[in-house]
């Protein structure tokens, strides 16, 4: 048997870094992102045959909804491109369902697009 394991999300951009929920940029005036709670997909219907990473983008918008995800890639490259459809949309269904507090500039909440990384990886389930 099979399990699906994640570690993640992973969150950053390229202005920003938010490791275990907190930001890691200091700016005057900027309070970071918060991430509260962050699920992993579920599990594939298929087993997981090689480790693969999916990468999508998303927007973190100021009202507290994620919003616009987009593929980005997947790690490696050769993945199959049926597993990588699979695992994508398992990975925007995770993200859709991501709670945080967004950031403050300026006293303001404020939207950002950051990327999210899931990791795939099989792993032997308890008999």
């Amino acid at each position: 048997m099979f399990a699906l394991v994640t570690f993640g999300p992973t969150v950053f951009n390229q202005t920003n870094t938010v490791q275990n929920g907190i930001g890691t940029t200091d700016r005057p005036g900027y309070t970071h992102l918060r991430v509260r709670s962050k699920p992993e997909p579920a599990r594939p219907e298929f087993p997981v045959l090689n480790p693969t990473t999916i990468v999508i983008s998303a927007v973190f918008r100021k009202d507290g909804k994620i919003t616009d995800l987009k593929f980005v890639r997947a790690i490696p490259s050769s993945t199959p491109k049926k597993t990588v459809e699979e695992f994508t949309k398992l990975c925007k269904g995770a993200a859709r369902e991501i709670k945080f507090e967004p950031a403050i500039e300026d006293g303001k909440p404020v939207s950002m697009r950051m990327m999210l990384e899931y990791e795939f990886k099989q792993v032997e389930d308890d008999q």
